[in-house]
């Protein structure tokens, strides 16, 4: 019984295995591109496939002057290339058009945070501490003691006993 199970499981595994074979043989590259895991018809394809528009925004970031690059995105985008370009090689089937645009976009970000470190540390003379502050956080704006108020405030809509409450009366 098992002996005759396994000859046709076995004659009907080569059967299935030869025509695949033979088709593919026929078929061009291009169609077998186009049917494979992480062809043009799937999803593993063209998320890395547009995602290739952060990559060329990076490049032309380039030319765009220093002081309006933004480290917290730069880290950010560093990190997510990270994360992916190591789960690109984990998850089946292994997508490497994934990889390559992470990779890249990982590139072209830590570029850019290069160019901020230089920026900051050597020509404006900041220390590596400061330096580090502004891409985390970055610029922090200086509140003037000028303008802020302390003290009572009264609201137009409120009467004089309900100066200091957070609640308006309804009328």
């Amino acid at each position: 019984m098992f002996k005759q199970f396994f000859r046709n499981t076995t004659n009907s595994f080569k059967r299935s295995y030869s025509s695949t074979a033979s088709s593919a043989a026929s078929g061009s590259k291009f169609q077998a591109f186009l049917n494979s895991e992480t062809g043009p018809k799937t999803i593993h394809f063209w998320a890395p496939t547009l995602k290739w528009g952060l990559v060329f925004a990076g490049i032309s970031d380039v030319n765009r002057p220093i002081e309006s690059v933004s480290g917290t995105q730069s880290l950010s985008l560093i990190a997510t290339a990270m994360i992916w370009t190591r789960w690109s090689f984990v998850i089946k089937p292994k997508n490497m058009l994934l990889a390559s645009v992470n990779f890249f976009l990982g590139l072209t970000s830590g570029y850019q945070i290069l160019r901020l470190i230089n920026w900051r540390y050597n020509t404006l003379n900041e220390s590596a501490a400061d330096t580090f502050k502004y891409i985390i956080k970055g610029p922090q704006e200086q509140v003037e003691e000028s303008t802020a108020k302390v003290g009572n405030v009264h609201h137009p809509n409120l009467d004089s006993e309900t100066d200091n409450i957070m609640f308006q009366k309804r009328k």
